[in-house]
């Protein structure tokens, strides 16, 4: 019976590397006891099991070179993605920066604003207060409750004048660090969104990466399995060639 073997073992190779053509060892009576035709057709099933063998092959070369792009195009596209997340992290934390040096600028100017008008409304103040004293003097009027009185009065002025300053000053305040809040937000969901589409996109490549893996597997599981459904068809066609020429062969020799 038909089996893999013949004047090359099957698959050894040559002295240039090359594999030899695929053969299978027969057992058949003596040459001109039977049909000649059984021989070319146990050459064509030869030739037909070696091309398969040869698609196979191809097709696997082609499965390989597929699988090895795609980890290619997976890791290229990842790094792209990885690049794009990286310069809208730094251009959103570079304009949370400028903000919060802007309110920074901003806190610091209304602060010296409110200390300059409380300067100013302490010097008038004063101002009217030595105008009083000089006036009083030279009426002749300079003791007595009447300065006591007019300073009172400039303290309850300077203070009803202070309060809407007071007032203004403390609501900057709230804004600034109101606005300070939000840049501190934002900050911490632009890293947090950040670390999300990082993660997502790392998962993404391991998916897709594991698919080219199972894919690649599935089909070579699928060659191998052809390969040996092929090799078992061909030997079962040239056994049955074996056997009709073994009794095409006892035939002749009856008559």
């Amino acid at each position: 019976m038909a089996k893999s073997g013949g004047t090359r073992a099957p698959g050894k190779k040559g002295k240039k590397g090359k594999k030899g053509k695929k053969r299978f060892k027969t057992t058949l009576p003596a040459l001109g006891s039977y049909d000649p035709g059984i021989d070319e057709q146990i050459r064509q099933y030869e030739a037909g099991f070696a091309d398969n063998l040869q698609d196979l092959a191809q097709q696997g070369r082609w499965g390989k070179a597929d699988w090895k792009e795609g980890k290619r195009d997976s890791k290229r596209i990842f790094r792209n993605q990885m690049e794009d997340l990286d310069t809208s992290r730094d251009r959103g934390l570079r304009t949370i920066r400028e903000n919060r040096d802007l309110l920074l600028t901003r806190g610091g100017r209304s602060e010296e604003d409110f200390r300059n008008k409380l300067t100013n409304l302490t010097r008038d103040t004063n101002l009217a207060g030595v105008f009083q004293a000089e006036s009083a003097n030279l009426r002749g009027v300079a003791g007595g409750g009447t300065l006591a009185a007019a300073n009172a009065i400039r303290q309850r002025r300077e203070a009803e004048a202070r309060e809407p300053v007071d007032l203004a000053i403390g609501r900057e305040r709230e804004d600034v660090a109101r606005l300070q809040g939000d840049q501190t937000t934002a900050e911490s969901d632009l890293l947090g969104d950040y670390g999300t589409s990082t993660s997502r996109a790392r998962a993404a490549r391991k998916d897709q990466r594991g698919d080219a893996r199972r894919t690649y597997k599935r089909d070579r599981r699928l060659r191998k399995r052809t390969r040996s459904r092929t090799r078992r068809d061909t030997i079962g066609a040239i056994n049955a060639l074996e056997q009709q020429a073994t009794w095409q062969s006892e035939q002749n020799k009856l008559y």
